[in-house]
């Protein structure tokens, strides 16, 4: 049975040249599963939640024959940024990924400044820390010097 809030496997991704597409990590990840219509009476047992995998849009996007001439991800790590930011951005075939490490206290999630890493496959550029809006335009600048060539 399709989830009502899947996309339909077969479903092509349409952008243009330069078409910005913005996906969220977290729900791109994990959809909860099921999806039954009716109500189940209390009982006391415990209760379970299943998750199942849902569509990776970045990946699906960097795959079409008409791929956008930039894919870039972002990579929100927890331990061995690098690594683990190189091997998605072979394994999606992206352009640039931009990682950050989830753990610091000054960067990140509920902080005003970001610490990024941008990944290509020719190398890593290591930012220091800067505010958020500092992190944006260093990203854009970045995707603005490679459509230009």
């Amino acid at each position: 049975k399709e989830h009502p809030l899947r996309p339909a496997a077969t479903s092509p991704i349409v952008m243009g040249e330069a078409d910005p597409l913005r996906t969220n990590p977290l729900p791109a990840s994990l959809l909860q599963g099921g999806g039954e219509d009716t109500k189940g009476a209390h009982t006391g047992a415990p209760l379970r939640v299943d998750f199942v995998e849902n569509p990776d849009i970045l990946f699906e996007l960097a795959q079409q024959v008409q791929r956008p001439r930039l894919v870039v991800g972002f990579a929100a790590e927890s331990h061995d940024l690098i690594k683990h930011a190189q091997a998605k951005l072979a394994r999606k075939k992206l352009d640039l990924i931009v990682a950050n490490d989830i753990t610091a206290s000054d960067a990140g999630f509920g902080v005003e400044t970001n610490r990024v890493a941008l990944i290509t496959a020719q190398g890593v550029e290591e930012l220091p820390l800067m505010g958020k809006d500092e992190v944006a335009a260093r990203v854009i600048n970045w995707i603005t010097e490679r459509l230009a060539e």
